[in-house]
């Protein structure tokens, strides 16, 4: 049988590697030949490292520890005093420590700072400013005086409420700031709602 000359340059290829003992190197003109060692450890490596960059990343997002604070929709309070607000775990692992404290504004007074209040009754039991342990996805209500039924000021008015909490295992504090503005629709109700903290010292909205 006749070779063409590609042909015959390639066989001649063929048997010099096989007497210096080494594996033709993969190319278009032989797509049949196994792949070479150094390519395959290249390979595996890379995909080793892909994996742990996924299963890292993916580790932080499940427990990441994240909490939230919102007004409670179903609120109709006379005051910033006793609105209430809900403190969510939205993270997958337990918040410790979970504290706040708030820096209220109305049209009378200024800057009514409340920290650690506390209260507790036979039915209700313990309401406070310190919450302690919260389980991941639960939230929890509280309002800013702790249900002692203290009156200072009424709406319009503005709340600024800085919360931390521990995390788990690393014993590191994280805390965050939430700013809410009283709100009344044409029944008469009023609740607080999330706004976008001012930059300068903040003022009771008009109404």
């Amino acid at each position: 049988m006749n070779l063409s000359r590609q042909q015959r340059r390639y066989k001649q290829r063929q048997e010099l590697n096989k007497r210096r003992g080494t594996s033709a190197v993969p190319n278009s003109a032989d797509p049949g030949a196994p792949l070479s060692k150094p390519f395959l450890m290249r390979t595996k490596t890379i995909f080793a490292i892909l994996s742990s960059i996924v299963t890292i990343t993916g580790g932080m997002y499940v427990y990441w520890p994240s909490m939230e604070i919102t007004g409670v929709p179903w609120d109709n309070s006379t005051s910033p005093m006793d609105a209430k607000f809900f403190f969510k775990n939205t993270g997958n692992v337990t918040l410790h420590e979970v504290i706040f404290e708030c820096t209220i504004n109305t049209t009378m007074i200024r800057d009514i700072h409340t920290s650690r209040n506390s209260s507790s009754y036979p039915i209700t039991g313990e309401k406070s400013q310190v919450i302690g342990d919260l389980a991941p996805r639960t939230a929890i209500s509280r309002d800013c005086v702790a249900d002692t039924r203290m009156r200072l000021g009424s709406h319009p008015s503005n709340i600024r409420i800085d919360a931390s909490y521990v995390w788990p295992l690393i014993s590191h504090r994280s805390s965050f700031t939430a700013y809410f503005v009283s709100e009344t629709d044409a029944t008469g109700r009023t609740w607080m709602t999330p706004e976008k903290l001012p930059q300068e010292h903040p003022t009771v909205p008009a109404q």
